[in-house]
């Protein structure tokens, strides 16, 4: 009944049945283990005895994985996702065979889609977001076809990810130097094009910094998304399909001034698609300027870090999660905290914050005859914690 034998399909040896039930004949060879083959027998039994209840999922009417599949992407709207989705489903029908049954793939099937990713050097991250895309698909399955409806999907196999991820605040003398280096005049012998996309660079990367958009949103900016006259940008957010809005500040009033020179229907971007050269031309300028670039290069400099510099400096001023949650269109006040890295400037005026409130909370605060000494000392400790944190 239980037996091992070679799958030709497979390429490797593999456990499997072949019984009878209820006058049916139930055949499959695709499992690791004999254990796995046993549970798949005593499901099968199990199922038998449902079906006379009329509740039962027949393994012989499972669909394939390859209709599964062409049935999820098709209700997949966003064309960025769907081709995301796409990639992923592909590579684990190459793993576990497109013509496999809905109901024969197993976590070990997942195992080896794990493996595959990590052997083409994807980082666990990446691969964990690969595989909720493949747990909704199969978690979906029941929607798509009704004799899947009590069939539970396979256990996902989670790569270990760090809890926390690169932690890179932008510094005020990285931003002086990189928008310099940008936004330098034309140089003799470089072409007036090159110019203006170096230019171009340094506005996005600016534009970043000011408004906290993630890179996606920047490119997809359209012109009838600005309100000049109620003075405010809105953003369509490229994660968590929601909308919100952006006050103008004056420095990008003057932005969008410079920009407007060069029509098209969006404001940073022709068809609203990142542009290639844009990396190659901000690790250039990260070069020049002698600071790390890219992730590659531990806690070398993204555009992304301008998303985490704008959120972190709006916490060390005191703006409330409400209203940073509402300009960074994070799902949630946790992730905007996230985002928030300390600096040495903030640690020291904690630290400044905290000897104060203990010193008070047993002496009380200073009598009022001292008072202008206490603001003397207090504007005093203030130039010491510039100085520390040497803020310009």
């Amino acid at each position: 009944m239980i037996s091992q034998r070679y799958s030709a399909r497979l390429k490797r040896k593999v456990w499997g049945f072949d019984i009878r039930r209820g006058g049916r004949r139930y055949r499959a060879f695709i499992y690791d283990t004999r254990k796995q083959a046993e549970d798949a027998v005593l499901a099968i039994r199990q199922r038998s005895r449902e079906a006379e209840l009329g509740i039962s999922t027949d393994p012989l009417t499972s669909p394939k994985l390859a209709a599964l599949i062409t049935a999820r992407l098709a209700t997949i709207e966003k064309k960025s996702e769907r081709t995301r989705s796409t990639r992923v489903l592909q590579t684990l029908a190459a793993v576990v065979a497109a013509d496999a049954l809905v109901t024969e793939i197993t976590t070990a099937d997942l195992r080896r889609f794990v493996a595959r990713r990590q052997n083409e050097n994807q980082s666990a991250s990446s691969i964990d977001r690969e595989l909720n895309i493949i747990a909704a698909t199969l978690h979906a399955a029941g929607s798509f076809f009704p004799q899947l409806e009590q069939w539970i999907a396979p256990k996902m196999p989670r790569p270990k990810v760090a809890k926390r991820g690169r932690e890179r605040l932008i510094t005020v003398d990285e931003i002086d130097a990189l928008l310099g280096q940008l936004y330098r005049p034309q140089e003799l012998a470089e072409q007036h094009q090159a110019y203006e996309a170096r230019v171009r660079v340094g506005q996005i990367f600016e534009w970043a910094l000011l408004t906290g958009m993630r890179h996606g949103e920047i490119d997809r900016l359209k012109w009838s998304d600005i309100d000049r006259q109620g003075e405010q940008v809105r953003v369509e957010s490229t994660k968590t399909d929601s909308i919100r809005y952006l006050a103008i500040s004056p420095r990008m009033v003057e932005i969008l001034e410079e920009r407007r020179k060069q029509g098209g229907q969006f404001v940073f971007t022709r068809g609203g698609n990142t542009n290639p050269k844009f990396y190659r031309i901000l690790r250039d300028a990260c070069l020049a300027c002698g600071i790390e670039y890219g992730r590659k290069s531990g806690q070398g400099l993204t555009l992304h870090d301008a998303r985490h510099s704008f959120v972190t400096r709006l916490l060390q001023a005191g703006v409330d999660l409400s209203t940073i949650q509402s300009l960074s269109g994070h799902s949630s006040r946790v992730l905007a905290l996230w985002y928030g890295h300390a600096t040495a400037e903030s640690r020291v005026r904690a630290m400044l914050v905290a000897e104060s409130s203990i010193f008070e909370s047993i002496w009380g605060p200073p009598p009022a005859a001292n008072a202008a000494q206490s603001a003397s000392a207090a504007r005093g400790s203030s130039r010491k914690v510039n100085k520390l944190c040497k803020v310009k």
